[in-house]
Order: C-alpha cells, then structure tokens, then sequence
C-alpha cells in the first residue's frame, strides 16, 4: 500500500501562506517539503513498489543513486511500469517531479499516465529519458484528461511505452508537488498555452450563458458561441434533461481561426500525429473544448459537446458505454440519423457484444487493442441504442415502481452516472441502477429495439 505523507493543519495553512507571498518561489513547493506526496522514492524506500509489464523491475545503483532499474523488452506490443494501489487526491499539486535516467539502449519517447478509480486517464508524453541523471517537473495541468476522470481518486501510476525498443531506464523518485495553482490550469492560463504566447496576445475573450470563448479570431466568437449554446440546448432536450437543466452548465472553449493552428496544437500539445490532428477536428472533454472555426458543426465536436452535457445533467460515470452512447446518440439526433434502426438487423443476428461485455468495456474503440481492423462503429452504434432505449423509453424497475416515464427516466440515468466502479463491481452497480438484472434489461432492450426502428 502506497504511503502518502499528510501535513497537519497548521502546516498547511503555513505552507498556503509563503505561496501567497511567494516565499517558495515560481515553482511552488520544493520536491522535498514535507507538503509533497511521494508516490514512490527507491532511495527512501517509501511509496508504492514498482512493478512491471513487458518490463523487468530491480532495485539498484545507477551513477551511486538508488534506482528502479526498468529493463524493457523490445518487441512487445507496448510495456510498462506501474505503482498500483495508491490512494490520491492530486487537486492541490501543480507538479509532478521525476527523476529519469537511460542507462542502455536507445531511449524512446514514452508516456507518463496517472489512472483513477473507474480506470479513466490522465496522460502526458514524455520526451526520451538521457544518459544523466535528470528531475522533469511536470506541469499536472498540461495532462490530457479523460472525460470524468476523478483527481480525487487516482489509484494507480505508470510509464508506458508504446511499441517499445530494447532499453534499460533508471527511475529514482516521482513526488507530486503543490502550488498555488493546484492541478488545472484556469482558463486565462490555459489559452495562453492553447494558442503559444506569441499568439495569446491576439487572443480575445468573451462569454455567453454556457460557454468561456477564446479565440484568435474575435469577428467569429458571437457566431461560435451561438452554434454552441443551440447544440448544447439542443442535446438537454435530446438527453430527457429538466427545463433547467443547463443551469450551471459552463465550461471554456479555445476555438483556432484555422484549421492548421489547431492542428500544430494537436501535435505539440497532445502528441498527435498530422495525419491524426487532421481527422480529429475537435478535442477535449467536459472541462474544456478545443477546435477551429469551421469545425463548430462537426460531428466528433458535437460528440465531445454532448458527453459534457450528459455529464452535467446526470453525472461522468457509469463507463464508456454511458458517455461515449450519450454523445453518439446526440449527434445521430442532430443529424437526422435513425439509431435504434440501424442497429435493429445486428440484433435480429446477434452481430453484437453482450450486454454484459458492453457494460464493462473499458473504452468503446478498441483500447489496448492493436488490430487496426477492429471497427469501433458498430459498438458505437450499439451504446448509443441503449441510450435511446433508457432515455425513450425507461422499462419500469423489477420493484414494480409505478412513477412517471419521466421521472423514472431521469431518476435512472442519475443513478447510473453516479456509478463510478470498473469490472464486475460496475456491473453489480449498474444492475442496482438499473433495477434489473443486466439479463432481463438486455432482454427488454432487444425486444424494444425491432419496434423502434419502425
């Protein structure tokens, strides 16, 4: 079990005094104040244990400094290193510190990724370690953030690589350092690191109901945020939301004047390749969009707008099937698209998951999956058909509950989106969730689904 070191109160309001007044400096804490969270230190031996994947993990000196020797096998589909079992709130950091070393082999560039309870990531690119001894700070606001992930609750911590080459890499700390930025950056900020600082400075700002706007192209912002607050109305409506649903429903939008702006974005703040920035005309999540002008009413923009409402009306949990159904279901609406139709011949077939297998899936397009053939579409379509089936149609509860469609409707999708377990303790939730038993909803939803597609 991994030790998280906890100051008293009185040293914490210390410590938020001298960041106050900046006696610790620009960089917040140092790495070594007693404010600081290790997640694991070989030199103190405190933390959690460094385990490995397609990585061999031993415990020795690497230039006369204790370290985690990582030896990646070459060849694998990807490997990693993690510290599991931890119990973190990462709110009031600003940084995480690490200390990486390469000790043989060709290093490679690598991910650093932090999960939660409910497996959900936060994850930044790390450039190849070097042949010295080395601390990166990193920034946790520049972590790109599934949505729902819960910084209240990150439980594991790793460093992957991705098709990795042969390699020994020493590790010898990693501690979570506060500041009085805490671990988002506020949007102000953020813009200023979307945009690059030359062009924050052309960058103007303005706000409507919903949505925090900035962009490089002030004539387009009045003409962005009205096609924003109309699918953002649109989805509440699609999504069975209350007439005051979006009440408190705000979240910042960086919008670029052109499309190859948010494509170098893409690839240096995200790590995506040109080929990647230019089939994804959107990014972000509930926290936050990213995307250009002319990509205001493009589907996968409209996706990412949806979730976020979804998960503001009726909660980011439940899993992939949930959020990413929710999005799905929203723009087939907002297009005209039939949904239950559609998928109705892979029910008469039973091309299709199970329920259950869609219920836990993890991720909704493969995931760690390296079969490029794998065609996330029909599960998509699937996803989103549940999701018209609760919204449209919310089958009375095996208690025999006798309340209004609506108010069973909403009452459910709560409940689900409250659920934040992964594996089969998600599915005993969902199944509480739900009523029944995933068996007898699957059953009712494939009895629905050749109805409803008439």
């Amino acid at each position: 079990m991994a030790r998280v070191f906890v100051l008293a109160l009185s040293l914490v309001l210390l410590v938020l005094l001298e960041l106050l007044v900046g006696a610790l400096g620009a960089h917040g804490a140092r790495a070594d104040d007693p404010a600081s969270a290790v997640i694991f230190d070989v030199g103190a031996g405190t933390g959690g244990k460094l385990e490995g994947q397609g990585v061999k993990v031993v415990t020795a000196d690497s230039e006369g400094r204790p370290a985690g020797l990582l030896a990646v096998e070459g060849g694998t589909a990807w490997a990693r290193m993690f510290v599991r079992r931890l119990t973190l709130d990462v709110q009031p950091f600003q940084h995480l510190d690490l200390d990486l070393r390469l000790v043989a082999g060709e290093g490679q560039e690598l991910k650093l990724q932090l999960l939660d309870a409910g497996d959900r990531e936060a994850t930044l690119r790390l450039a190849a370690p070097q042949a010295a001894w080395e601390t990166r700070r990193l920034d946790l606001g520049d972590f790109q953030i599934d949505p729902g992930f819960d910084p209240t609750r990150v439980t594991t911590f790793l460093l992957v690589w991705m098709k990795p080459l042969a390699q020994t890499v020493a590790v010898g700390k990693a501690v979570l350092v506060p500041g009085p930025a805490g671990w988002r950056h506020p949007p102000a900020e953020l813009a200023k690191r979307v945009f690059g600082p030359q062009r924050a400075r052309e960058v103007k700002n303005e706000s409507t109901v919903h949505f925090d706007l900035w962009s490089d192209d002030a004539k387009a912002l009045k003409a962005v945020g009205a096609s924003l607050e109309q699918d953002a109305a649109a989805c509440a409506l699609i999504l069975a939301g209350p007439k005051d649903g979006l009440s408190g429903f705000k979240i910042p939008a960086y919008v670029f004047k052109q499309a190859s702006d948010y494509q170098e974005y893409c690839a240096r703040a995200l790590g995506w390749t040109k080929e990647q920035a230019r089939r994804t005309p959107a990014a972000g999540s509930d926290r936050g969009l990213v995307f250009y002008v002319k990509g205001v009413d493009d589907a996968q923009l409209r996706h990412r707008l949806a979730k976020a409402v979804f998960a503001h009306l009726y909660g980011d949990g439940g899993g992939a099937w949930l959020q990413d159904g929710a999005g799905e279901y929203c723009v087939r609406r907002l297009m005209d698209r039939p949904t239950a139709k559609e998928f109705a011949p892979r029910v008469k077939t039973g091309e299709h998951w199970s329920m259950e297998a869609l219920l836990r899936a993890a991720s909704l397009h493969g995931g760690e999956r390296i079969d490029q053939s794998f065609d996330y579409r029909p599960i998509y379509l699937y996803a989103a058909s549940v999701v018209e089936f609760l919204v449209r149609e919310a089958p009375p509860a095996a208690n025999g509950s006798d309340s209004a469609p609506s108010a069973r409707i909403t009452a459910r999708l709560k409940a689900l989106g409250a659920v934040r377990s992964a594996g089969k303790d998600r599915l005993a939730e969902l199944s509480a969730a739900l009523g029944l038993p995933i068996l007898e909803f699957e059953a009712a939803f494939k009895a629905w689904v050749p109805k409803a597609g008439k």
